[in-house]
């Protein structure tokens, strides 16, 4: 019982600060920033998400109207926002509320399980998080989103190298190469020139191919070629061509920006 002594004290502690910061009419946020800016520009992405059916809109309707990616800023693929496009009949409002409040307290019992893990007592664990708590709650958790939304996940990284927790790595970089293999081939079947299209197909290739070479030589699911993996194998050359690589996807990725840009205006 003594050991839930504290984190109890901080979800208690953390009812209180929340409750002390209520902005007339509503749960949680600032008129200033929260309630201003951020909830309507998520509301307004998630809008152009539903409409253009893509979590990555290319076109943004405020004003007269701007290419998506000017208000990339403020994230595209944010929890909230996609919570949001799952829940389309729920206010952004009510999503951000909920969401920030659950960073926000995710983020300080984190932070008090990372101090434990690294043999700091109790008392001073609960002191450490007292202090994120109320540094958080009097500016920055009601008045931001994107600049503290990351906090649970920065802690959940410093808890998984103090405990060596590294066997899911190799599958998270496997995921991140073939998101990058997919971004691809998205960008290849949208390209209107047959040329442009081919480009990006064989890059495409090239990359997952390496990958497969790399990715099976380690597993001795085929025999070690020596082939390096993108932007983790050691080696300058291997790097600098990966590079070239995502350069020239890219540069296809705005020349076909560009050609919606000139339809649209067409």
């Amino acid at each position: 019982m003594k050991k839930w002594f504290y984190p109890v004290s901080l979800i208690l502690l953390f009812i209180i600060l929340i409750t002390a910061v209520i902005p007339d009419g509503y749960v949680y946020g600032s008129n200033t920033d929260w309630l201003s800016q951020h909830v309507t520009l998520a509301e307004t992405i998630r809008n152009a998400c539903l409409e253009q059916h893509t979590l990555l809109p290319s076109w943004i309707g405020l004003g007269g109207g701007s290419n998506g990616y000017q208000f990339a800023y403020y994230g595209f693929l944010r929890p909230d926002i996609l919570i949001g496009c799952l829940l389309p009949q729920i206010p952004m409002v009510d999503i951000i509320i909920g969401y920030m409040t659950a960073v926000y307290l995710c983020s300080v019992l984190l932070v008090y399980i990372w101090l434990r893990s690294e043999r700091i007592s109790p008392l001073l664990a609960w002191l450490g998080s007292m202090l994120f708590m109320t540094a958080g709650c009097l500016f920055h958790m009601h008045r931001q989103i994107m600049f503290v939304n990351y906090l649970p996940f920065m802690l959940l990284a410093f808890l998984c190298i103090r405990k060596q927790r590294y066997k899911w790595l190799p599958l998270c970089l496997l995921l991140i190469c073939l998101g990058c293999f997919l971004q691809f081939m998205l960008i290849a079947t949208r390209m209107r020139a047959v040329f442009y299209k081919l480009i990006a197909f064989g890059l495409g290739l090239e990359y997952i191919i390496q990958v497969f070479l790399t990715v099976g030589g380690v597993t001795k699911f085929i025999p070690s070629t020596g082939v390096t993996l993108p932007f983790v194998s050691y080696g300058g050359s291997s790097i600098f061509s990966t590079f070239i690589l995502f350069g020239v996807i890219q540069g296809l990725y705005i020349l076909k920006l560009n050609d919606e840009e000139e339809m649209e205006e067409g």
